[in-house]
């Protein structure tokens, strides 16, 4: 699902573009019906808002977003030195 949805969003990019630039619907040329144009334009959408609800949809993996279900602590990244206290490495 999600290649199909990356497939639609790269299609509704390329639209945009030709749009822009040449003022050309690429999508209305291919296909020439309205209802299936409608319709390839309501995938596209569709597509669109699935890659943003998974763009700011927490990872699960912190406790920086309020979706998190995880009560622990976000863990820093902490690099322990393996000498023992009070010793330092001699050169």
């Amino acid at each position: 699902m999600n290649k199909l949805a990356g497939i639609l969003v790269g299609v509704g990019a390329v639209n945009w573009l030709f749009v822009g630039l040449f003022n050309f619907d690429l999508v209305q040329f291919i296909f020439r019906i309205d209802w299936l144009i409608t319709g390839v334009y309501v995938l596209v959408g569709l597509s669109g808002v699935v890659f943003l609800v998974k763009m700011f949809k927490c990872c699960g993996s912190c406790n920086s977003c309020k979706t998190c279900s995880s009560s622990e602590e976000p863990k820093e990244d902490v690099v322990e030195d393996s000498t023992e206290e009070g010793e330092g490495h001699q050169m």
